[in-house]
């Protein structure tokens, strides 16, 4: 029997998805077992008083995403109700922490929800836009982070995620450029109007108003910035003697683990294991480093969670209006006259 090859494709990309999660999954049980669970249990325990910090900062960090999107949006966010904004938002942040490819995901999921008060067009370049501006700002602190990962002997780490990170880049920015610039890739791309039509505002949106990618850019450096301060935060906590640049280097190999793992949900195993090889030389124990991984990301799935349910109780609410909208309320005899 045939195969279309849409759907061969799509079978390579799940099973790929599975053995990688397969393999992660494996990597984290390896790394489990092979450290003191105790100590690992003790150190934790250690983490108590500080949750309630670092929830606020990955509370921080969540605003950063909701400020890149709004200001992307521009003025077609105006059309935009504020409660299908952070639906959107609570339904990607749910997305990105606990769905394979976690940031596609979470973009694909707030392109649907927005694309009936703001188009197709302009959700799918929105959805583009940000992307590239976390890829944007992940390379730059990457690359930032180089010469000190250098010198402490983890640049081969920062190394494979500035690859990963560039190549991810500068592929969009060829396709924004390509567009406005050759002619045969604009007719080729009319044969599908939607997506004619949303490289199209892409390329209004890069080209036109660069502004709104340079604030873009830096609203995710900034949430970079609040999620270093987890970090740096968990390890003072565990008794890390940790110099600053060196709290800079400590989130650029997290990143590049997270970007290692973007196949599977939570990136387990990939962030673990970068860390935990990259610990001696940023001054912490194989024990605190895992430790520090296992506290941030039992705070990023509590707050994936509650998004999870808040963007499930705003749908029900806009459910809930629509039906009142749609269905006229008797009057009772006193409303009569």
């Amino acid at each position: 029997m045939h195969i279309p090859q849409s759907s061969r494709f799509k079978s390579a990309v799940r099973v790929l998805m599975l053995f990688a999660s397969l393999a992660c999954l494996a990597g984290f049980a390896f790394l489990f077992f092979q450290l003191d669970i105790a100590a690992v249990s003790v150190t934790l325990r250690s983490l108590e008083r500080i949750w309630p910090w670092i929830l606020l900062l990955e509370l921080a960090r969540v605003a950063c995403e909701v400020l890149t999107t709004r200001s992307l949006l521009g003025s077609a966010g105006a059309m935009l109700p504020f409660a299908r904004l952070m639906r959107g938002q609570l339904l990607g942040q749910a997305c990105d922490v606990l769905m394979p490819l976690g940031r596609t995901s979470a973009e694909t999921a707030k392109a649907v929800l927005y694309s009936s008060y703001v188009g197709t067009p302009v959700a799918s370049a929105v959805a583009t836009t940000m992307q590239l501006a976390v890829l944007a700002a992940n390379c730059s602190w990457v690359i930032a982070s180089y010469f000190q990962a250098r010198a402490l002997g983890v640049n081969a780490t920062v190394r494979a995620g500035l690859i990963v990170y560039a190549v991810a880049t500068l592929s969009i920015v060829l396709a924004v450029v390509l567009f406005a610039a050759a002619p045969w890739v604009r007719r080729a791309s009319e044969r599908l109007p939607v997506l004619h039509a949303s490289l199209e505002r892409l390329a209004q949106l890069l080209l036109s108003t660069p502004r709104a990618l340079c604030f873009a850019v830096m609203s995710q450096l900034l949430g970079r910035l609040v999620q270093a301060s987890q970090l740096a935060l968990i390890a003072a906590t565990l008794g890390a003697q940790i110099a600053p640049a060196h709290v800079w280097t400590l989130e650029a190999v997290y990143m590049v683990g997270a970007a290692l793992g973007e196949l599977v949900p939570a990136q387990l195993g990939t962030a673990d294991a970068a860390l935990v090889v990259a610990a001696p030389a940023l001054g912490l124990s194989a024990v605190a480093a895992f430790s520090a991984i296992l506290g941030l990301r039992a705070v990023q799935l509590l707050v994936a969670a509650a998004s999870a349910l808040g963007s499930l109780g705003l749908w029900w609410l806009e459910e809930r209006r629509r039906y009142e909208l749609r269905e006229p309320r008797l009057l009772l005899p006193t409303e009569r006259a």
